[in-house]
């Protein structure tokens, strides 16, 4: 049962980052449009949202859900909390939360590693829900973990379809977050992994649901 989930999961991830549709929206995507920007402009989901913003530090772990087939599948991953489907890591930068994370699909057709703006990686265009994690840190860790991200954003290593932890030349969301914060701590397992049908791998809530971490918040847009 595990394999064959695994391998449906993995089969959908990659095909999701390869195929880009050449033709235009359908009616459920017109449908799913709509929704999307009526969700986005709700006050109380802009307000909610905005109140996450501001409480957001370099180091904290931001998530999400995703409103696709995809992102759902993708949340079944984690074993206890299946509530997001994406993770990325916080750098305040010119005052401002900048959120570094890896994704494939058509939202990021480089496929490589992002930098976006925490008010575009929450949208509630794309997104059902959001959260906001943070790790127990002392300054200097931190510092280090910021120049690992910044090293790495150098880099610009390529989304991981395989799921592939053996080397850094690609990585997907949850991997990435987790050798960010192995390396600021000198601890090979500070996140350690999970196995699913002998594969090693990083589940989102990995990142998020540790002895390390606590929740700042988390909201599910209305």
């Amino acid at each position: 049962m595990h394999r064959l989930f695994l391998y449906i999961l993995f089969a959908v991830t990659v095909f999701s980052c390869q195929e880009a549709s050449e033709e235009g929206p359908t009616g459920h995507q017109n449908n799913e449009l709509e929704e999307g920007i009526a969700r986005a402009s709700l006050p109380e989901n802009i307000r909610m949202q905005k109140t996450m913003i501001e409480k957001l530090k370099t180091g904290d772990v931001v998530t999400r859900l995703g409103n696709d087939i995809i992102s759902e599948m993708i949340s079944q991953l984690n074993r206890n909390d299946r509530s997001f489907s994406h993770c990325g890591l916080v750098v305040v930068e010119d005052g401002y939360p900048m959120v570094y994370h890896s994704i494939g699909g058509e939202d990021n057709p480089d496929e490589r590693l992002r930098r976006d703006s925490v008010q575009i990686f929450w949208s509630g265009k794309t997104n059902f829900a959001i959260g906001a994690f943070r790790y127990r840190l002392d300054e200097k860790t931190i510092s280090r973990l910021t120049d690992s991200v910044h090293a790495c954003f150098e880099r610009r290593p390529l989304f991981d379809m395989q799921f592939n932890l053996e080397d850094d030349d690609k990585m997907y969301c949850a991997e990435f977050i987790a050798k960010m914060f192995n390396r600021a701590t000198d601890s090979a397992d500070y996140i350690s992994t999970s196995t699913l049908a002998g594969k090693a791998y990083y589940p989102i809530e990995s990142v998020f649901n540790n002895l390390h971490t606590y929740e700042i918040g988390r909201y599910t847009y209305k």
